[in-house]
C-alpha cells in the first residue's frame, strides 16, 4: 500500500508539472513561478499534513508584484523552501537556469487544520475539562500561537484558570496544575 501511495504521489506531481508546462507557454515567469511553487508546495505540505495526522491542508502562493515582468523560463523552475516547512508563512526562492539564473523570492502560507480540544459549555475557573463540556474540532493551527491540546488525558491534573467560554480552543495558559498533583519543593 505505501508504494501505491508514493507512485501516486509521484504521478500527481509529474501531472501538475506537464500541466504547468503546457498552461504556462503565453504566461508570463512571474505565473509561470506561482503555478509551479503552488504546486511544489502542496507536496510538501501533503507530506507535512500525513506526518502530523491533520484533517486537510490549504496552500496558498502569493502572486509577485505586477511590476516584475520576466519573460518565461524554458524549462521547469528549480524551487527551494527558504523558511523551514511548517504550518503558516513560507518563504520560496524561484529559479530559471535557462535565464542566467532569474530568480523571484515568493511567499505563501501554509493552513494544517488538526483536530484541536475545544470548549462546549462553560467551564467555570478551578474546574476541569470533560468530555462533556469539551469536543474535537478542526482548526488552523498556524493561528494557535498560544498552543492547543490534541488528547484529553493532557488536561487530567490540571483545572481552569478563569471561566473558559464556549466554542473557545483550549490552550495551556489556560489552565494550571491542581494543588494536590503540583510538586512541592522542600523549604528552607
Amino acid at each position: 500500500m505505501p508504494f501505491v501511495t508514493h507512485s501516486f504521489r509521484l504521478f500527481f506531481i509529474l501531472s501538475m508539472l506537464l500541466l504547468i508546462a503546457g498552461n504556462c507557454r503565453s504566461e508570463s515567469f512571474s505565473k509561470q513561478v506561482v503555478y509551479a511553487s503552488t504546486a511544489f508546495l502542496n507536496a510538501r505540505a501533503k507530506e507535512l499534513a500525513d506526518s502530523l495526522e491533520a484533517s486537510y491542508f490549504k496552500v496558498t502562493v502569493e502572486a509577485p508584484p505586477k511590476r516584475i515582468k520576466l519573460p518565461l523560463c524554458p524549462g521547469t523552475p528549480e524551487i527551494k523552501l527558504v523558511t523551514p516547512l511548517a504550518p503558516g508563512r513560507q518563504s520560496l526562492k524561484v529559479t530559471c537556469r535557462e535565464r542566467d539564473n532569474q530568480s523571484l523570492l515568493l511567499h505563501a502560507s501554509i493552513s494544517l487544520f488538526l483536530p484541536v480540544l475545544t470548549s462546549t459549555d462553560r467551564i467555570r475557573r478551578g474546574s476541569k475539562v470533560t468530555e462533556a463540556n469539551s469536543n474535537w474540532q478542526a482548526h488552523d493551527i498556524s493561528h494557535l500561537k498560544q498552543g492547543y491540546f490534541r488528547d484529553i488525558n493532557q488536561l487530567e491534573s490540571l483545572h481552569a484558570v478563569e471561566t473558559i467560554k464556549p466554542n473557545r480552543v483550549l490552550t495551556p495558559v489556560m489552565f494550571l496544575p491542581d494543588q494536590d498533583a503540583a510538586v512541592r519543593l522542600p523549604g528552607p
